[in-house]
């Protein structure tokens, strides 16, 4: 749950030359403890469970690095003292305060003109601005020493760079780049899993396949390599023919059949309504249906029956299977979804499509194959391309 933020919250590297031989000792003592503070730190977030946790401790960290700088700001002055204050502000989350530090190291031209280059792409990160901070990196990677920073940075676009492009070449920099800091060799396992989405988006099971493996075989915790496992398992579907679907309740639509439906292109989005996500895909999910739908292309929302009931307006608890049917009629009503809705008594759909994680779309070819499978929300772009590309349609 928390990974992408222990991933963004960077540790870094420490620098050395600083000033005199005094000034020197009293960096170092103020590098160590910052050094400690983030080791405790990194230490005690494996074991948070939950958000409310993770908000305790982050409060404790920023008041320990508070306190550590209010201790050693007034004694030090040297530009590497200044570039590892500003780090410790963006710990705290006082970003504004942090660039200034930042914009005049890079300004006069200091010693760490390139070191204060990444924090200020750190900085940029923070603040969702993800091609600018491209455009900084890019200005600096070359030029700095490969280290903790460095990699944490190639590792924030190699997992959530919105640019395709830029999340696979992030991703084989990571893992070619050789010297991988320990502390991130963890996530080997997840850019593996990155590279092989990216390449089932590009047509080429065969090495979504390769990836998925390799992904695997890096995976150190039991929960991650079985999530990969299921997702290589996945993979199997694509390039094959669909499996069959079946449900008790057909809205919006008499029941259909996938092998009725060939020479169509079909996608089945398994979704719930107490899925947030979910949610977010059905206004796409209803475009495509009213653009494509008189140019081949079915959409079909299959879910299950849970026996209890959640939606956007929230919760009816304990339901039975008649009320549970008339509260998803109700959400489609409300929702104005026009293509057809699946309801199935039980979840043997979701078992022959090795579903795991919900929404999740299964594209199908004119032949009936499984041709892509899309977990999560967003990409609507890319999806849409994918239709269009099935379909034959510009």
């Amino acid at each position: 749950m928390f990974e992408k933020a222990g991933v963004i919250v960077l540790i870094f590297a420490l620098l050395a030359g600083c000033g005199s031989g005094r000034e020197k000792d009293t960096f170092e003592k103020f590098s160590e403890e910052y050094i400690r503070i983030n080791e405790m730190y990194n230490e005690q977030v494996k074991s948070v469970t939950s958000r409310e946790e993770y908000a305790v401790l982050q409060k404790q960290r920023t008041g320990d690095l508070d306190e550590l700088l209010k201790k050693y700001d007034a004694a030090l002055s040297s530009d590497e003292a200044e570039l590892l204050k500003s780090k410790l502000l963006i710990d705290m989350s006082k970003l504004a305060e942090a660039e200034e530090k930042i914009d005049r190291l890079i300004k006069i031209d200091s010693r760490v003109k390139n070191e204060a280059g990444l924090a200020k792409a750190r900085i940029l990160i923070y603040r969702k601005e993800p091609g600018e901070a491209l455009a900084v990196l890019k200005e600096v990677e070359g030029k700095v020493k490969p280290g903790l920073e460095l990699f944490s940075i190639y590792l924030y676009f190699a997992l959530y760079s919105p640019d395709i492009g830029v999340m696979e070449e992030y991703a084989r920099k990571f893992l070619n780049s050789g010297g991988i800091p320990g502390e991130l060799t963890t996530f080997k396992a997840d850019i593996y899993r990155n590279l092989s989405l990216l390449a089932l988006r590009k047509g080429d099971p065969a090495e979504a396949g390769k990836m998925m493996e390799k992904g695997i075989a890096e995976a150190e915790d039991p929960a991650k390599k079985s999530m990969l496992e299921g997702d290589l398992a996945q993979l199997g579907l694509v390039g094959n023919p669909a499996p069959s679907i079946a449900a008790e309740t057909w809205i919006n639509s008499a029941p259909l059949s996938l092998d009725r439906l060939k020479g169509k292109v079909v996608i089945i989005d398994f979704w719930a309504t107490w899925c947030a996500p979910c949610r977010r895909v059905i206004p796409g999910l209803v475009k495509w249906h009213e653009k494509y739908k008189n140019r081949g292309l079915v959409v079909i929302g299959l879910t299950k029956l849970y026996g209890n009931y959640n939606d956007d307006t929230g919760s009816k608890g304990t339901v039975t299977q008649k009320e549970e049917v008339t509260l998803i009629n109700r959400f489609v009503t409300r929702h104005n979804i026009p293509y057809p809705t699946a309801v199935a008594v039980e979840g043997v759909n979701a078992e022959k499509y090795k579903i795991r994680v919900i929404p999740t779309m299964v594209f199908i070819d004119k032949k009936g194959n499984v041709d892509y499978i899309n977990v999560g929300a967003g990409q609507e772009e890319v999806l849409e391309n994918k239709i269009k590309k099935l379909l034959e349609v510009d």
